[in-house]
């Protein structure tokens, strides 16, 4: 068969985005999921991996189980995502659900009639920015997704192709950030904001109206995911011959339980860094805390990736696991039954980028920040109000900042006895 005919049997059109479902979620139904964009697909053989895990590939992506399992990317390029979604759910060493997994996990239900319902909680804030600051009737943000069983068996059957192989439940995430950025696009058409860069935390727009779900940034999607902010770092260097490229595997793969065997508005960034002395803080804050944080790396390959759609020089990105002073641990979303360990060195000519989300703030750091903001925002609008008052607010405004932080203070004692 020619080229041209093979590749036009794979061309998609735009994303079909589907109704609002009676509950005020978006219905993803079959003719929202996406057709083959690319030909092949990662679906493993009874001949490319071990029996057991072929058996346990098929399984997990035949049904829910309420856990991230290990999964292949497919054909599309959205390994930024894959990346997220591991970093969030990394296992702990003795297989058991993580903190991270637990709170994605919430957000998928399955509603006993085959179709699921999916909470993006980063979606649902962006909603409210723009419902809050333009017109409620053109936003098309729902930040909810049900997924309908037609759909769910559709996209089942593309597995490895149009979406990841090995877990349904990575399959459902994929399906809502897929719809929730064609909802980006129909909400800033309608607004008339056009298709520059994104006004708000996790409103990146994709990069074509029909594949709506590859290529973006880890930060973006964790956010998304959790509602969360990260501490990032962009490398800097503008030609890539300056980074050293990452080659799959070459430094032999560990398990996952570290045995090395032969052969990872609202604003989703806290901090943003450039410096290559704030990336080695970075590094050195999260070693030995890694279970504390969400971490990914992005990096420019040495040569095609096996999803097709990544070429050599390209981006991907990675999850990272593990940091010591000699080597940093890393899962591709290609394959996460492997482990691979960088060299430290290595890892830092590699890294383009660096995502450190922390997983949790205390309780009182967000009383604090909350009633900070709350007292600051008030004492901003006073001030600019009764500018002849200006001394006697601003006294005021210290002593209610005063009064908050003792509160605190009194709250925390009492919670400790």
């Amino acid at each position: 068969m020619p080229k041209a005919e093979i590749l036009s049997r794979y061309r998609q059109r735009s994303y079909r985005l589907g109704k609002r479902h009676e509950n005020g979620s978006r219905l993803i139904t079959s003719n929202s999921v996406t057709n083959p964009l690319k030909p092949g697909t990662s679906r493993p053989t009874r001949w490319s991996c071990s029996a057991s895990l072929y058996t346990e590939y098929q399984a997990n992506t035949a049904a829910a189980n309420g856990r991230i399992d290990d999964f292949k990317q497919g054909k599309r390029g959205d390994c930024y995502f894959l990346a997220a979604i591991y970093s969030v759910c990394a296992p702990n060493a003795d297989g058991t659900l993580t903190e991270g997994e637990k709170e994605l996990m919430k957000n998928i239900r399955h509603n006993g009639d085959g179709s699921y319902t999916v909470k993006l909680p980063g979606a649902l804030e962006v909603k409210k920015y723009y419902e809050s600051n333009f017109e409620k009737d053109k936003v098309a943000i729902s930040g909810e997704y049900t997924i309908t069983a037609a759909a769910v068996k559709k996209a089942m059957n593309l597995a490895g192709k149009s979406y990841a192989y090995g877990d349904i439940e990575v399959i459902l995430l994929e399906l809502a950030m897929e719809a929730y950025r064609a909802e980006i696009i129909a909400t800033r058409s309608a607004l008339g904001l056009g298709s520059g860069r994104w006004d708000v935390a996790g409103a990146q727009l994709p990069e074509s109206n029909h594949d709506t779900l590859s290529a973006g940034y880890e930060f973006d999607a964790i956010f998304i995911l959790t509602g969360k902010r990260s501490d990032h770092y962009w490398n800097n260097k503008k030609d890539k011959s300056e980074y050293k490229l990452y080659r799959q595997g070459e430094y032999g793969y560990v398990s996952a339980t570290g045995e090395h065997s032969k052969a990872m508005a609202p604003c989703e960034i806290r901090n943003e860094y450039n410096k290559e002395s704030d990336f080695q803080k970075m590094l050195d804050e999260c070693q030995g805390h890694e279970e504390e944080y969400i971490l990914t790396v992005g990096v420019y390959v040495a040569k095609d990736g096996p999803d097709g759609t990544t070429k050599a020089g390209g981006g991907h990105a990675l999850s990272v696991v593990k940091i010591t002073d000699d080597y940093v641990e890393v899962v591709n979303p290609w394959d996460t039954t492997k482990h691979e360990r960088i060299p430290r060195g290595d890892f830092e000519k590699m890294a383009s980028s660096f995502t450190a989300t922390p997983r949790e703030t205390t309780l009182w750091d967000s009383v604090t920040d909350f009633g900070n903001d709350c007292i600051n925002t008030i004492g901003t609008g006073l001030n600019n109000f009764f500018s002849w008052g200006g001394r006697m607010v601003r006294q005021g405004i210290n002593n209610l900042r005063t009064n908050s932080n003792n509160l605190v203070n009194r709250l925390k004692e009492r919670i400790a006895e």
